[in-house]
């Protein structure tokens, strides 16, 4: 099985490894988890449509914030994106929702307060595509908070940063979503 590792880890020491890519960017579903705050998510997702155009299925995961927050945030999401509410349950709730609503083989988290710079996802979904990893991501971080029980069932220390990952749908699904203990 190709291993969990963040697009850095598909080099080698003296340049960068070039596959091909046979799917587009449509293939992909970004799904952005909001509990208030809608401006960052209007920033983001125009960064986003700014950057990398319509080139994925756009995703917008409600998780249970106030009436006015949901209603701004249907009176300004672009044409590309859909908007799924769902009541509060936290962010891995609010990604396992995106699970469920997303159509495409590739399924990439962002949060929302990330604003890109440039074009981003072919290089992060390129693992995924060609199959040299099962996820993918854009850094490396220690989660000191963690409880024992989790942490010991992935071994190391450092563990992909959810702000910005990506997964094949088909590996999320075979291990039922991710763990709604996690808020």
């Amino acid at each position: 099985r190709p291993p969990i590792a963040p697009r850095a880890r598909i080099r080698s020491p003296s340049r960068q490894v070039r596959v091909p890519s046979p799917m587009s960017a449509a293939d992909a579903t970004l799904i952005i988890p909001q509990f208030h705050h809608p401006q960052l998510t209007d920033r983001a997702v125009r960064s986003f449509l700014d950057n990398d155009g319509a080139a994925a299925e756009i995703v917008i995961v409600d998780d249970g914030s106030d009436d006015a927050t949901r209603a701004h945030t249907e009176r300004t999401l672009p044409k590309e994106a859909r908007l799924l509410a769902r009541p509060h349950g936290g962010v891995t709730a609010a990604w396992n929702a995106g699970l469920s609503a997303a159509t495409t083989p590739l399924l990439v988290f962002l949060n929302n307060d990330t604003i890109t710079r440039g074009p981003w996802l072919d290089r992060l979904l390129e693992p995924l595509r060609c199959g040299a990893a099962r996820m993918t991501g854009v850094e490396w971080r220690t989660e000191p908070r963690l409880p024992p029980a989790v942490a010991n069932r992935v071994p190391g220390k450092k563990r992909l940063a959810g702000w910005c990952c990506a997964v094949a749908r088909q590996e999320l699904v075979a291990r039922g979503g991710f763990d709604a203990t996690l808020v």
